[in-house]
């Protein structure tokens, strides 16, 4: 017997058997970016982007109109490097490619991401896979993540470049 541990009491029960703490930590993970996709996706489909292009709102009408997040766009009047990724997020739900690229050039894109992972993390969370997915390992990356990132930098740049970043 190791110092410091006691023998099993006799008339207890037996402890019930708890997953691993690494399995419930990767099942965990696969849980909330499988809750946040989905929010951003219906998202998506229920915000419309408003005429003039600025703004989401709810339904057509301009009471719905959401007020913009973005302190940088707020305060500077000049746009961030993820300005407009929501607009066009939901202008590629609704079907509007056009005014999606418009509204952010990385938009439409990195939305097939985040719907990518939708059926990856399901799929893990009902074969209670807690060891990372062939498919994971490349959308989940950190090599993903830094090009994502030099994409929406890149971006920024050329939008300062031509004056589109500034309102």
């Amino acid at each position: 017997m190791n110092e410091g541990s006691r023998p099993a009491d006799p008339g207890l029960p037996e402890a019930p058997a708890w997953p691993d703490d690494s399995e419930a930590l990767a099942l965990r993970a696969h849980r909330n970016v499988l809750v946040v996709c989905v929010g951003i996706v219906l998202a998506s489909m229920v915000l419309h982007v408003t005429p003039d292009g600025q703004a989401l709102a709810l339904g057509s009408s301009r009471a719905g109109r959401l007020p913009g997040l973005c302190m940088t766009r707020l305060i500077a009047h000049v746009d961030c490097p993820g300005c407009g990724i929501s607009r066009s997020f939901s202008a590629t739900a609704h079907g509007d490619l056009r005014l999606a690229f418009e509204l952010h050039r990385l938009g439409p894109p990195l939305l097939l991401l985040v719907l990518l992972q939708i059926p990856l993390r399901a799929y893990a969370l009902v074969r209670r896979i807690a060891r990372p997915l062939a498919l994971e390992r490349v959308l989940g990356s950190r090599s993903t993540g830094l090009a994502i990132l030099i994409a929406l930098l890149l971006n920024w740049a050329v939008n300062l470049a031509t004056g589109a970043a500034f309102h």
